[in-house]
């Protein structure tokens, strides 16, 4: 499986996750862009950056603070799920 394939899954799985919390969801597929998913519910939208087996880089997390969404109501995060471990590790930026 490539590094594309495996980063595609891992995205699905947490858009998958995101529908079950009540989200409607938005996966930015094929993305180099800062925001893999974009979750929206009445309140908030989250912009996420999704790792499998790696941790986000220093320039991947300050595009990241820097994408623009309405103020107040947008959250940042980098979702991380390692190899061989179920869940996610959530960090909010």
């Amino acid at each position: 499986m490539t590094s594309y394939e495996i980063g595609r899954r891992a995205e699905r799985a947490a858009a998958a996750q995101l529908e079950r919390e009540g989200y409607d969801v938005v996966r930015s597929a094929g993305s180099k862009g800062p925001v893999d998913v974009i979750a929206c519910n009445k309140t908030h939208i989250r912009l996420i950056q999704v790792k499998y087996n790696c941790e986000a880089s220093p320039a991947e997390i300050e595009a990241l603070c820097y994408f623009k969404g309405p103020a107040g109501h947008t959250e940042r995060e980098i979702w991380t799920r390692a190899r061989g471990v179920r869940g996610w590790t959530v960090k909010s930026l």
